[in-house]
Protein backbone atom coordinates (compact mmCIF):
# COMPACT_ATOMS: atom_id res chain seq x y z
CA UNK A 1 0.00 0.00 0.00
CA UNK A 2 1.71 3.36 -0.79
CA UNK A 3 0.96 6.81 0.74
CA UNK A 4 -0.35 8.78 -2.19
CA UNK A 5 -0.27 12.17 -0.04
CA UNK A 6 3.62 12.23 0.91
CA UNK A 7 2.82 15.71 3.19
CA UNK A 8 1.63 13.62 5.76
CA UNK A 9 3.54 10.58 6.41
CA UNK A 10 1.23 7.43 8.09
CA UNK A 11 2.58 5.46 10.66
CA UNK A 12 1.82 2.10 11.59
CA UNK A 13 -0.85 2.80 13.47
CA UNK A 14 -2.70 4.74 10.80
CA UNK A 15 -2.31 1.52 8.60
CA UNK A 16 -4.06 -1.00 11.59
CA UNK A 17 -6.88 1.58 11.67
CA UNK A 18 -7.30 1.29 8.44
CA UNK A 19 -7.66 -2.21 7.84
CA UNK A 20 -9.47 -2.44 11.45
CA UNK A 21 -12.12 -0.32 10.06
CA UNK A 22 -12.83 -2.37 6.83
CA UNK A 23 -14.29 -4.73 9.51
CA UNK A 24 -11.22 -7.11 8.97
CA UNK A 25 -10.27 -9.38 11.90
CA UNK A 26 -6.65 -9.42 12.95
CA UNK A 27 -6.22 -12.84 12.57
CA UNK A 28 -6.79 -12.47 8.53
CA UNK A 29 -3.14 -10.73 8.23
CA UNK A 30 0.41 -10.94 9.88
CA UNK A 31 2.66 -7.64 11.17
CA UNK A 32 1.88 -4.63 8.95
CA UNK A 33 5.71 -3.60 7.66
CA UNK A 34 5.81 -0.02 7.08
CA UNK A 35 8.90 1.39 5.24
CA UNK A 36 8.97 5.22 3.87
CA UNK A 37 5.45 6.02 2.55
CA UNK A 38 4.61 2.42 1.52
CA UNK A 39 2.96 -0.44 3.98
CA UNK A 40 3.12 -3.91 3.58
CA UNK A 41 0.79 -6.20 5.14
CA UNK A 42 1.39 -9.74 4.86
CA UNK A 43 -2.43 -11.13 4.47
CA UNK A 44 -4.42 -14.54 3.45
CA UNK A 45 -5.51 -14.78 0.18
CA UNK A 46 -9.01 -14.86 0.85
CA UNK A 47 -8.95 -11.51 1.91
CA UNK A 48 -6.84 -9.51 -0.21
CA UNK A 49 -9.48 -8.80 -3.28
CA UNK A 50 -11.70 -7.07 -0.72
CA UNK A 51 -8.26 -4.91 0.57
CA UNK A 52 -7.50 -4.30 -2.88
CA UNK A 53 -11.31 -2.72 -3.85
CA UNK A 54 -12.21 -1.55 -0.34
CA UNK A 55 -8.74 0.10 0.38
CA UNK A 56 -8.41 3.83 -0.90
CA UNK A 57 -7.86 6.01 2.21
CA UNK A 58 -5.93 6.01 5.44
CA UNK A 59 -7.06 9.32 7.56
CA UNK A 60 -7.84 11.46 4.72
CA UNK A 61 -4.56 10.35 2.67
CA UNK A 62 -5.43 8.64 0.17
CA UNK A 63 -3.59 5.33 -1.28
CA UNK A 64 -2.98 2.76 -3.97
CA UNK A 65 -2.91 -1.14 -3.03
CA UNK A 66 -1.22 -3.38 -4.93
CA UNK A 67 -0.14 -7.28 -4.79
CA UNK A 68 3.16 -7.98 -4.08
CA UNK A 69 4.73 -11.09 -4.26
CA UNK A 70 7.18 -12.59 -1.47
CA UNK A 71 10.53 -12.19 -3.06
CA UNK A 72 9.75 -8.43 -3.14
CA UNK A 73 9.12 -8.39 0.55
CA UNK A 74 12.29 -10.21 1.58
CA UNK A 75 14.79 -7.90 0.21
CA UNK A 76 12.96 -5.09 2.62
CA UNK A 77 15.21 -3.79 5.14
CA UNK A 78 14.43 -4.10 8.75
CA UNK A 79 16.27 -2.52 11.25
CA UNK A 80 17.86 -4.85 14.01
CA UNK A 81 18.29 -4.55 17.67
CA UNK A 82 20.44 -6.73 19.35
CA UNK A 83 19.61 -7.21 23.43
CA UNK A 84 21.16 -8.89 26.14
CA UNK A 85 19.29 -10.91 28.42
CA UNK A 86 19.35 -13.01 31.51
CA UNK A 87 16.52 -15.53 31.90
CA UNK A 88 16.12 -18.53 34.54
CA UNK A 89 15.47 -20.93 31.88
CA UNK A 90 14.61 -21.33 28.34
CA UNK A 91 10.81 -21.75 28.71
CA UNK A 92 8.23 -19.66 26.89
CA UNK A 93 7.05 -17.92 30.08
CA UNK A 94 10.34 -17.19 31.43
CA UNK A 95 11.51 -15.65 28.07
CA UNK A 96 8.18 -13.70 27.29
CA UNK A 97 8.31 -11.72 31.09
CA UNK A 98 11.96 -10.81 30.20
CA UNK A 99 11.17 -9.51 26.96
CA UNK A 100 8.42 -7.81 27.61
CA UNK A 101 9.39 -6.50 31.30
CA UNK A 102 6.63 -8.13 33.14
CA UNK A 103 5.77 -10.69 35.73
CA UNK A 104 5.65 -14.77 34.85
CA UNK A 105 2.14 -14.61 35.40
CA UNK A 106 1.26 -11.68 33.48
CA UNK A 107 3.37 -13.53 30.83
CA UNK A 108 1.58 -16.69 31.38
CA UNK A 109 -1.79 -14.30 30.49
CA UNK A 110 -0.46 -13.44 27.31
CA UNK A 111 0.43 -16.68 26.44
CA UNK A 112 -2.86 -18.03 27.38
CA UNK A 113 -4.61 -15.04 25.56
CA UNK A 114 -2.97 -16.05 21.92
CA UNK A 115 -1.12 -12.93 21.77
CA UNK A 116 2.04 -14.81 21.78
CA UNK A 117 3.28 -16.50 18.85
CA UNK A 118 6.26 -19.42 18.93
CA UNK A 119 7.77 -19.59 15.04
CA UNK A 120 3.99 -17.68 13.63
CA UNK A 121 2.31 -20.23 15.28
CA UNK A 122 -0.10 -19.29 18.53
CA UNK A 123 1.33 -21.36 21.90
CA UNK A 124 -1.01 -21.89 24.88
CA UNK A 125 1.47 -23.97 26.58
CA UNK A 126 3.38 -21.58 29.17
CA UNK A 127 6.18 -24.35 29.48
CA UNK A 128 6.80 -24.66 25.91
CA UNK A 129 10.63 -25.03 25.83
CA UNK A 130 12.10 -21.96 23.01
CA UNK A 131 15.13 -22.65 20.93
CA UNK A 132 18.21 -20.78 19.68
CA UNK A 133 16.97 -18.90 16.02
CA UNK A 134 13.32 -19.61 16.96
CA UNK A 135 10.98 -16.50 16.27
CA UNK A 136 8.91 -15.00 18.82
CA UNK A 137 6.03 -12.60 18.33
CA UNK A 138 4.53 -10.70 21.23
CA UNK A 139 1.87 -8.47 20.55
CA UNK A 140 2.08 -4.78 22.01
CA UNK A 141 6.08 -5.60 21.92
CA UNK A 142 7.79 -6.79 19.15
CA UNK A 143 8.86 -9.64 17.42
CA UNK A 144 12.41 -11.36 18.57
CA UNK A 145 14.63 -13.81 17.36
CA UNK A 146 16.11 -15.48 20.21
CA UNK A 147 20.25 -15.71 19.49
CA UNK A 148 23.22 -17.93 20.68
CA UNK A 149 23.61 -18.82 24.96
CA UNK A 150 26.36 -16.38 25.89
CA UNK A 151 27.32 -18.13 29.55
CA UNK A 152 25.52 -18.68 32.65
CA UNK A 153 25.84 -15.95 35.68
CA UNK A 154 27.14 -17.32 38.88
CA UNK A 155 23.65 -17.74 39.94
CA UNK A 156 22.82 -20.14 37.21
CA UNK A 157 20.82 -17.73 35.21
CA UNK A 158 21.36 -17.96 31.13
CA UNK A 159 22.32 -15.01 29.46
CA UNK A 160 21.86 -15.11 26.04
CA UNK A 161 21.23 -12.85 23.02
CA UNK A 162 18.03 -11.44 21.60
CA UNK A 163 17.42 -9.81 18.09
CA UNK A 164 14.53 -7.11 17.93
CA UNK A 165 12.98 -6.53 14.67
Amino acid sequence: MKNLYSARPLAHQDYMGALMSLGVRREKFSDLMVVSDCCYIPMLPEIMPYILENLTKVGSNGVSCREVGLEELSVLPRPVRERSLQVASLRLDALVAEIAGISRSQAEALIKSGKVLLNYREVKDRAQDVHTQDVLTIRGSGKFRVGEITGETRKGRLRLTVEQY
